[in-house]
């Protein structure tokens, strides 16, 4: 995916539009969505009430389904691309990877025979990025050069010529295991639905507070860091970390880095604590791989969770404090780092 697949994040659906795409389920919504599009005799270009109808609104939906629409008909012409519009659908829907490559190579495969020609796939790709870009509002889409080398770079990856055909298997194989198919597809595939996300982060957040409301009534008194930081269960609800990330943050947790007091022998605050957790949960359930760290180019994301409020940071502010963090978009923000 050529430059894009190392700078474009995961896609954070939070509009009413974004979210519906992933209420669908890929064996089930995608492919009666699909079967609906068949029925009507799989037009290519479909108009507000033929799109209304493939994907099965109803009058309940009357709100919704303009908003839908405007968003695949950005040159107004009252037809939008089909392809772009089932790509979406498919990649940012629930379900397993392998579900949803297999329903979106049966959209790509004209000829019913388990194998794409080279076009294909030049279709395939185009409709995805085309689409996935206008759902999410992606910003720096691939080129069409971009997408013409992935193209090449499938078929060469498994030594086929480029009038040969390619089969469901080979298709899959490469976007499993090539890094940058990896990452492109993963930023849509695992697609972070914002309430959904905060309502995680809320749940863990509340269970780390009723431990902590424990601790201090048992004390009487405030709870040191180091006893909080040594309790079993918070730990525990805290993903068990190693005891030199614990070490790096004693200091920061406390909120007295730069006082000369003892980071263990500080008297942590109910306020400060309730901060301290909601930044850390925000920041694990980004960092899916438990690597550590998270890239610079999802930190939009983690301002957007990793602050208890609704507000929507814009990208500028993003980029700002990326910048004043002397950090890019490929560079790594350590949890430390985050909570400090």
């Amino acid at each position: 995916m050529g430059n894009a697949a190392s700078t474009t994040p995961r896609a954070v659906l939070y509009t009413a539009p974004q979210v519906f795409f992933a209420g669908n389920y890929a064996k089930k919504d995608a492919m009666r969505i699909i079967s609906n599009w068949h029925q009507d005799g799989s037009p290519v270009a479909l108009s507000s009430s033929a799109f209304r109808q493939a994907l099965g609104l109803s009058q309940e939906d009357k709100e919704l389904a303009p908003l839908l629409y405007q968003m695949f008909d950005t040159d107004n012409n009252d037809k939008v691309d089909i392809f772009e519009v089932l790509s979406s659908i498919v990649l940012l829907s629930r379900g397993d990877l392998d579900d949803k490559l297999d329903v979106l190579f049966s959209v790509f495969d004209f000829s019913q025979t388990g194998h794409i020609s080279f076009d294909e796939v030049q279709i395939l790709l185009h409709s995805m990025c085309r689409g996935l870009s206008k759902v999410c509002d992606v910003r720096n889409p691939p080129r069409d050069a971009d997408i013409m080398q992935v193209a090449r770079h499938m078929f060469d990856s498994h030594n086929l010529p480029f009038g040969m055909t390619i089969s469901k298997d080979q298709v899959k194989r490469w976007a499993r295991h090539d890094v940058e198919a990896v990452q492109y597809v993963n930023a849509f595939h695992k697609a972070l639905v914002i309430s959904e996300a905060r309502a995680e982060i809320q749940r863990l957040s509340d269970r780390q507070g009723a431990i902590f409301s424990g601790m201090e009534e048992a004390s009487g008194e405030g709870v040191l860091v180091a006893t909080l930081l040594e309790n079993v269960s918070l730990r525990q609800s805290l993903g068990n970390p190693s005891s030199q990330v614990l070490n790096d943050i004693r200091s920061l947790i406390s909120g007295h880095k730069s006082s000369g007091q003892s980071g263990s022998a500080v008297a942590l605050s109910r306020k400060r604590f309730n901060e301290v957790v909601w930044a850390w949960n925000a920041f694990v359930f980004l960092d899916t791989d438990s690597a550590g760290f998270i890239y610079g180019k999802e930190f939009r994301s983690l301002l957007w969770l990793g602050r208890d409020t609704e507000e929507v940071p814009s990208v500028l502010l993003a980029e700002k404090k990326l910048e004043d963090m002397k950090l890019g978009q490929q560079d790594r923000i350590t949890l430390p780092a985050w909570l400090g």
